[in-house]
């Protein structure tokens, strides 16, 4: 049992007995809750790769979803002629004024989805530039001139690529449980077109 003492002392005793002796001298000051407001707003874009085991043992991109805040985008393999494609189209729509200087955080850039996404990148970019440490990638720089922009006009846009593992490093599964979101569901990934 446990008897607090006028005191303020605390006396933890277990088959009679005592365990702890708790001085409590002052009280215990906790944290405020931030008011919620547009201030702490996430601005970034979320890209997300699904995958493909085909018969011979290759993988291909099936799908991928951008969301930038406020709307998806959603690319699926029977829309166009392969998976190169596919990812050639959501890179290249990546690239628009709206999206200057954003980051995009893609779960497992240094890994898996990097793979399939850093040879596009540098085909379209026009700078290119990686940042990491050991076999990690912190961080992609990638720059390219807006269509329709001309010499004395030179529009680009420039994106920064991040690794949402290394600073989640968990599934996104169970990311969206711990914070409460709608969670990515299972997904076969041995199921044919």
């Amino acid at each position: 049992f446990t008897r607090t003492m006028e005191s303020g002392k605390v006396i933890h005793y277990k088959n009679g007995e005592q365990l702890t002796l708790i001085h409590k001298d002052e009280e215990t000051v906790f944290m405020e809750t931030l008011p919620k407001s547009k201030e702490y707003t996430f601005d970034a874009i979320t890209l997300d790769l699904e995958t493909q085991r085909l018969s011979n043992g290759d993988l291909r991109v099936i799908s991928a979803v951008v969301y930038d805040g406020e709307a998806y985008k959603s690319y699926f393999i029977n829309e166009y002629s392969d998976s190169e494609s596919l990812i050639h189209e959501m890179i290249h729509d990546l690239f628009i004024s709206e999206y200057h200087k954003k980051t995009i955080y893609i779960h497992n850039l240094s890994g898996f989805d990097g793979m399939f996404i850093l040879k596009h990148l540098a085909e379209i970019a026009d700078v290119f530039d990686i940042i990491r440490k050991e076999d990690k990638i912190i961080s992609i720089q990638v720059s390219k001139k807006l269509e329709g922009a001309d010499n004395k006009n030179a529009g680009s846009t420039k994106l920064i690529f991040r690794d949402s593992l290394l600073l989640l490093p968990s599934s996104l599964k169970y990311l969206g449980k711990g914070f409460g979101v709608e969670a990515k569901g299972d997904f076969d990934h041995s199921k044919s077109d």
